[in-house]
């Protein structure tokens, strides 16, 4: 029978990953490999296809390198073990062909590569659609110094006859509205599958041989992007407990898993539908709820004897069920657990275990939501949102991850700059690739969301000091630009009327008076401003932007203060013409430098004094915002929201999308790592470690102990880590820093100033 995981592979961490830029070139060559397909419809939907070549070596290769590339994606195998999915998901105007190394797959004699090749068809909510189609250019190195090249063309096989059921039903076909989310429920016959197809001396004769597109570039990948990455991190887990109710088994893994659930049955007799069943929650009866929002109800219909399977289509859950039967002996529930190979380069800890466990449940939450891309949720979207959600992913990861984040940051950093091919006004999308709800109102354009990609380029550099990339995406921000001055009213000189959904808070459980003239529009648009016009100035070498773009955010700021602040309360109103002082939009003004400081006691006490009043997302910059002033105010929050949604019915391990889903019916996940604040909030502020200059060749260390005894941890940089503890008594904190080589550190020794130090071991105590 057909295995789609036969294997755990675990993935490994010596690469951080490389993106290159799109070209006619495959790694600097031309390809010489085909795009290859079989002999039916270009674009069928809900189909999986299988792919098979033989491989025969008189030795033992000395290197195996591959580049491969397919669409939709592919699930890739030497000699029956699992390399990986690919390729991540991207656009097909600019295709990833992903490199890998395959040495240790291959071995001397016949070796078999085979791929399960799956298309959506249709577009989808987080999927470009372009055509079926399955790339492999690879070469194997012999200890002779032969070549041989294994490349998709003709000679290749390819079967339809995959098992799968090709006309099952959207996951949300409940809802005709509803976005096009994941993908199809899936149905397995055991029955119609070719067993042991993957293995060497399978009878392949009754497959058909390749048909042959064409070597790229070409329609409509008409762009080649070279990636190389980190092969995913895969654990196989088991449940912690399990259950019987009315006739179905429930099994608990304790915990939230993203990946796939594997069932290894015996069955008596074969033609058994079994409904398999993955769920975030439970609903009031102990059942786990599959249905609503997405539908998670897979089927598998089963042969003789002992066989095991697991969907193709990963997605986060905590529960399983299926039903109990009498003709099936269930043998083992496991799944399989995967993320991106980030490494767990940040450490925290502090004398509040509290606060400690809230910092991990971040980084865990973090490693969810870390796939191919970064996504907003394993379980509901599996969407790339572009500055955003990721912007604050960024960050999290940073602290948590280190360099080893860099390629997810990158990765969306470049889809909001290649996303600008749909829209002449100099737009991005806000997710990507996306093919689904791209009108107005939508998600798919944020205004918002695009000048925080303006913003997330800024601490891009600043976190990990590429220029590269800053250069690289440049003209795309310079064109962005240009489509703000369209939006400038002429009554007050500010963003108005601004078309579409305006989130900066969301979900709008604490809203906002958003009317024409939105005030933290405003502050984001002059925060980006002032970025470009440092872009300009700093590393690109451009005056005459820079100076443009600096006198517009001068002129900008004037009619904030003149037109959106209300001089008797000295605070920000949320619009033009609004009698509402939202907490958000004082943290906007205060984060993005509109505050004079004879007004920031006034507009800090006003934000402390509305306590909770925005989402937990938000909450990381409204806590951010006031730390330095107002760090005990600030731990307490995170120890009182933070912490008592771990006290929920639904904590599932990591941070829901919300304080309180249960209020949000079917549409909040339990994994929605936009939501980690404290996992680099704690670090930041707690530790008092932030970037200074990009890259980290300056940071500064300004500790907030507040009630805390002690805390240490590590702060990974490009030029090592910065290793930092602190510990109090009487009334000073005892400080003791690493500062790696090739940087400098400012430490803040007291009220009066700081002192600069260079690389190595200092020692400090600093006034309370």
């Amino acid at each position: 029978m057909y295995l789609c995981v036969t294997q755990v592979a675990f993935g490994f961490q010596s690469s951080k990953g490389t993106i290159s830029e799109p070209s006619q070139l495959l790694d600097g060559r031309k390809a010489v490999a085909h795009w290859t397909w079989n002999s039916g419809e270009q674009n069928p939907k809900n189909t999986y296809l299988l792919f098979r070549k033989t491989v025969d070596l008189n030795e033992c290769p000395d290197s195996v390198v591959a580049y491969i590339s397919a669409a939709a994606v592919a699930d890739v195998y030497v000699n029956s073990k699992l390399v990986d999915r690919c390729p991540m998901n991207c656009d097909p105007e600019y295709q990833v062909y992903e490199k890998f190394d395959l040495t240790h797959w291959f071995q001397k004699g016949e070796n078999v590569i085979s791929a399960v090749v799956y298309n959506f068809g249709i577009g989808m909510h987080h999927r470009i659609p372009s055509r079926g189609g399955f790339f492999f250019q690879g070469k194997a190195i012999l200890p002779d110094h032969s070549v041989v090249d294994i490349n998709t063309d003709g000679s290749w096989l390819v079967s339809g006859e995959s098992g799968w059921d090709s006309n099952t039903d959207l996951r949300t076909a409940g809802d005709a509205s509803a976005p096009n989310l994941i993908g199809f429920i899936e149905r397995f016959d055991a029955r119609k599958a070719d067993a042991g197809w993957m293995d060497v001396g399978f009878e392949d004769s009754g497959w058909e041989r390749a048909s042959v597109i064409g070597i790229p570039p070409i329609a409509p990948w008409n762009n080649i992007v070279m990636v190389e990455r980190p092969i995913l991190f895969r654990e196989e887990v088991r449940p912690v407990d399990h259950w019987y109710l009315n006739g179905w088994v429930v099994y608990d893994f304790g915990t939230e898993v993203t990946g796939v659930p594997v069932i290894r049955l015996n069955t008596l007799e074969e033609g058994t539908d079994i409904t398999i069943g993955t769920a975030e929650r439970l609903l009031p009866d102990g059942t786990p709820d599959f249905h609503r929002r997405v539908n998670y109800e897979d089927h598998y219909i089963t042969r003789m004897g002992d066989q095991e399977w697991n969907p193709f289509a990963w997605r986060g859950f905590r529960y399983v069920t299926m039903p109990v039967n009498s003709s099936i002996i269930i043998e083992s529930i496991s799944a399989v657990n995967r993320h991106f190979s980030v490494e767990d380069a940040g450490q925290f800890e502090c004398s509040d275990p509290l606060l400690n466990r809230i910092w991990n449940a971040g980084r865990l939450t973090m490693k969810w939501c870390c796939q191919d891309t970064y996504m907003d949720t394993p379980w509901r979207e599996q969407t790339q949102y572009i500055a955003g959600d990721s912007r604050y992913l960024q960050q999290y990861a940073f602290y948590t991850s280190g360099m080893s984040s860099e390629f997810l940051t990158r990765y969306n950093i470049l889809s909001g700059a290649w996303s600008q091919r749909w829209m002449p006004d100099g737009s991005i999308r806000s997710r990507y690739p996306t093919d689904w709800l791209l009108g107005e109102g939508t998600s798919a354009y944020l205004v918002d969301y695009e000048l925080e990609w303006i913003l997330m380029v800024g601490e891009y550099y600043r976190l990990f000091g590429r220029e590269d990339l800053v250069k690289q995406v440049y003209p795309n921000l310079e064109k962005l630009m240009t489509r703000y001055e369209s939006l400038i009213g002429k009554a007050h000189g500010v963003l108005s009327d601004v078309p579409g959904w305006i989130v900066l808070d969301h979900p709008d459980t604490y809203p906002m008076d958003e009317q024409k003239e939105i005030t933290a529009l405003n502050c984001l648009y002059y925060g980006a401003l002032n970025q470009a016009s440092w872009f300009a100035r700093e590393v690109m070498e451009d005056p005459e932007n820079a100076q443009i773009w600096c006198d517009k955010a001068r002129h900008l700021k004037d009619n904030i203060q003149k037109w959106l602040r209300c001089p008797i309360q000295h605070l920000y109103f949320d619009s033009y013409g609004s009698t509402q002082f939202s907490q958000q939009t004082q943290v906007y003004a205060l984060l993005y430098g509109l505050v004079e400081k004879e007004d920031q006691e006034t507009v800090i006490e006003y934000i402390t004094s509305q306590d909770r009043h925005s989402e937990q997302s938000f909450a990381y910059y409204v806590v951010g915002s006031v730390f330095d002033t107002e760090e005990q105010w600030a731990l307490d929050y995170i120890r009182k929201y933070w912490g008592g949604q771990m006290q929920l019915p639904t904590w599932n391990g990591g941070w829901h999308e919300g304080w309180n889903i249960a209020d949000w019916g079917d549409i909040g996940s339990t994994s929605h790592a936009w939501c980690s604040g404290p996992t680099a909030i704690l670090p930041q502020k707690v530790l008092g470690v932030e970037p200074v200059k990009p890259g980290w060749k300056v940071f500064r260390i300004k500790p907030h102990p507040g009630d805390l005894q002690w805390a240490r941890g590590i702060v990974p940089s490009p030029f090592g880590d910065i290793a930092i503890s602190w510990t109090r008594g009487n009334d000073q904190v005892n400080l003791t820093v690493v500062v790696p080589e090739g940087t400098s550190a400012l430490i803040k020794t007291n009220d009066q100033g700081e002192v600069r130090v260079s690389s190595g071991t200092h020692r400090f105590s600093i006034s309370l």
